[in-house]
């Protein structure tokens, strides 16, 4: 390993842009080992967070994951971290990690200049889940506008976790994952394993009652709004940015054997939306970690199966038996458990010989990981605010400009 700086750590997760104050980077590359090619090691020593590790192994060629994390906010205690899943290619990825964290601040900005001026007693959150939607839009209709539509019917699953203090929230859209690993009750006297508690759920419909329940009722009319359980027989995460054809019908004319298709049954969009659910966590002394992935880590293992995985590097770790850090070490789990499955011989060096691209996709998705360890027994420096007046996005300009009458608004009720 070696210590670099942050400009080089930033070129080296080129998809995954992690902006680290004056964190120190470890890198850890080898090409010998491509499962670790594109970890990071993040020393940051700030509030409860020691280090951050990540890393990604592509799939799809290109990869269509991304991530992003911002340890320093401008206006708001704590850090934000978030993972995007993309599908259909790369370019809602790439906008939520381009600029998802910029708008999220950016609207805080204006909502905690809005408390002051009408002297609100509640504090506005940083994940607010309109303004996922606002950002989606915008992505949506100035890909319209611009005709690309190829680029608006690009897709990406997020999740998004804001820790301050000992405050964790955390704000997901689709099928990404985060999960706490934490010590059981009474663990110094009792033992025992490390347990997960899972932050998220999936925004499926075969496991999320909630979201079966959505669809039908919105779409009463429409006896294959679920079908093969994906929506409208297709898709299916039944929450995420993009998927313009899932929510505009100037999307979804784009595609003339799609109309060709659905001329009986029917298309009348949206049936997905970016809008996340939240859920809230106290961080207390049982909570070892947290862990923020796609869904190629959790295609062969469950989120308990992750949590333990964690531990078991924790220990090797400890014996300096092992060069991976948590984030590699989870992919090689995942691999593994992937070749077990989808290879003639079971191994995994059968795996990664795999070209990438859709043989290696046939067996496994693309896989991105980050791993949050705290430490309650430091001293580091609180995670306070940087300071400093936040510019409106280019992308919010770019869609406050667009003539309103010249577009319909994202998820206009139409019939084929």
């Amino acid at each position: 390993m070696r210590k670099a700086r942050l400009a080089f750590a930033a070129a080296a997760g080129a998809l995954g842009t992690v902006k680290v104050g004056n964190a120190a980077v470890e890198e850890a590359v080898s090409i010998k080992d491509p499962i670790g090619l594109n970890k990071q090691t993040i020393r940051v020593e700030r509030g409860l967070i020691k280090e951050v590790h990540t890393n990604w192994y592509p799939a799809n060629n290109p990869i269509e994951d991304t991530h992003d994390m911002r340890l320093r906010l401008r206006k708001s205690p704590g850090s934000l971290f978030g993972v995007f899943d993309g599908h259909s290619g790369t370019a809602a990825s790439g906008f939520c990690r381009d600029d998802l964290f910029n708008i999220l601040e950016f609207k805080h900005q204006k909502a905690l200049a809005n408390k002051r001026r009408t002297k609100e007693a509640t504090e506005p959150p940083l994940l607010n889940p309109p303004v996922f939607k606002e950002a989606d839009d915008a992505f949506l209709q100035v890909a319209l506008a611009e005709r690309r539509f190829i680029d608006g019917n690009a897709g990406a699953c997020a999740v998004v976790c804001h820790l301050a203090g000992t405050n964790l929230t955390t704000a997901w859209a689709g099928d990404c994952r985060a999960i706490l690993g934490k010590k059981p009750f009474l663990h110094s006297i009792l033992g025992g394993g490390l347990t997960a508690d899972e932050l998220t759920l999936d925004h499926q419909i075969d496991s999320n009652p909630a979201e079966k329940h959505r669809l039908v009722t919105e779409h009463p009319n429409e006896p294959d709004v679920l079908y093969r359980n994906r929506v409208k027989g297709r898709l299916e995460p039944t929450r995420a940015f993009g998927d313009g054809k899932y929510k505009m019908m100037e999307y979804f004319n784009f595609y003339p054997r799609l109309t060709q298709r659905y001329s009986q049954s029917g298309w009348t969009p949206p049936y997905v939306t970016a809008v996340p659910d939240v859920s809230h966590r106290t961080i207390n002394s049982s909570t070892e970690f947290l862990v923020l992935a796609c869904d190629g880590l959790f295609q062969d293992l469950t989120s308990q199966e992750v949590v333990e995985s964690v531990g078991e590097y924790l220990q090797a770790a400890k014996e300096q038996k092992t060069d991976h850090n948590a984030a590699s070490w989870l992919t090689e789990k995942a691999l593994r458990a992937s070749a077990s499955k989808y290879t003639r011989t079971g191994s995994l060096d059968e795996l990664l010989a795999l070209p990438q691209g859709r043989e290696r996709r046939r067996r496994h998705d693309d896989i991105t990981i980050q791993v949050i360890f705290f430490d309650h027994n430091s001293t580091y420096p609180k995670q306070t605010p940087s300071g400093g007046r936040i510019s409106e996005p280019a992308i919010l300009s770019t869609h406050r400009r667009l003539p309103k009458d010249a577009l319909g608004p994202p998820g206009a009720i139409s019939k084929l």
